[in-house]
Parts: C-alpha cells; structure tokens; sequence
C-alpha cells in the first residue's frame, strides 16, 4: 500500500508551501520524508479518519499533531465563513430590491458553492447539504434570470442560519436546529 502525504515546508520567504510526497513500499523514502524543515499537514477529514481506522485495527495511537490541525482548519474556515455571512446578507439586501441582479445571485451561489466543498472538511456534512441546496436554488434563479418569492424565501432563511452554524462549529455544538427544515425548503423552491 502506498502512502500519500501532503507536507508544507518552510520558504525562503517564511512563507509555507504545499507540496506532495507519495512512497510505496519498498521505495527508500517510505517512511518519512527527509526534507529539513518539513512537516506533514493531513486535513482534518483525513487524519479523524486515519484515527478511526487505527483504533479499528489496533495500531499505535496517532502523533498529537492532528488536532493542531483541525484547530488550523477549523479557525480558518470560520473565519471564511464570517466573510461569506457578510457577502450573503449584502447581495441578499440588493436582491430584495432588484430580484434579477444576475451579479448578486452568482455571489449567493458562490457562497453556497464554498460551504458544499468546505464544510466538510470540519465535519460538518449539513451545512454542506444546506450549501449543496442553496447552490441548486441559486444557479437556478440564474436560469430564470430571476429570483422568485419562494426562493428568495428559502436562501433568507438559509443565509439566516449561517451564524448560528458558526457559532456551532466554533463551540463544538451540534448542528441548529431547522437545518434540515431549510434544505428540504431550498430544495423544493429550486425545482
């Protein structure tokens, strides 16, 4: 089985840049890459994973750096996530009063867009479903050139719910309660 590892080493500039390292068995680098100044970096999702399978498999426990990791991703998504409430509730205002602004309407789909990819690599599948649905009810608003009554309804509950889910991911809390409720809404307005 080959390893694939996703390392940052430091930059001349003090800056840290990815790169990606994979050795099979065999290979005279499989155990560790040699570089100086190296040190592996694994996303969250993949290290709680790698945890779940050692302690299925009884291997070692893991190195103690994955959870600086998930408090790395984390902080930084949260973060992205402030941003992405401020974009939201400003195109959501523009909307309200020109309902076929074509450039506020892609902003709330990019927004839903990133939620779908980030949110689950802090563990939080909902709120990528929440953005998944948001997306789907947003590129197809952009379809009609318009945002009708019953959309515009659904992603101003949906942006709604976005602190709150901040708030969650920030505190380890569970998901908002009416989260389900607002994707199943968003799903039905975008058919």
């Amino acid at each position: 089985m080959c390893k694939f590892t996703v390392c940052t080493r430091r930059a001349s500039s003090g800056r840290e840049d990815p790169f990606q390292w994979i050795a099979c068995p065999g290979d005279s680098a499989y155990d560790a890459p040699s570089f100086p100044g190296v040190r592996p970096k694994v996303p969250a999702w993949l290290s709680r994973l790698l945890l779940r399978l050692r302690a299925l498999f009884g291997a070692d426990s893991a190195r103690s750096g994955g959870d600086e990791v998930d408090a790395e991703l984390r902080d930084a998504f949260l973060a992205e996530l402030e941003e992405m409430i401020a974009s939201a509730t400003a195109s959501l205002s523009a909307l309200r009063d020109n309902p076929a602004d074509a450039a506020r309407a892609r902003t709330l789909a990019r927004c839903f867009h990133t939620l779908k990819g980030s949110a689950p690599l802090v563990g939080a599948p909902a709120l990528a479903a929440l953005g998944r649905a948001g997306e789907q009810t947003m590129q197809r608003a952009s379809e009609r050139r318009m945002v009708n009554a019953r959309q515009f309804q659904s992603v101003e509950s949906a942006v709604a719910l976005l602190p709150a889910w901040k708030d969650a991911l920030r505190h380890g809390r569970p998901a908002p309660s009416g989260t389900s409720q607002v994707i199943a809404q968003l799903e039905r307005s975008a058919g």
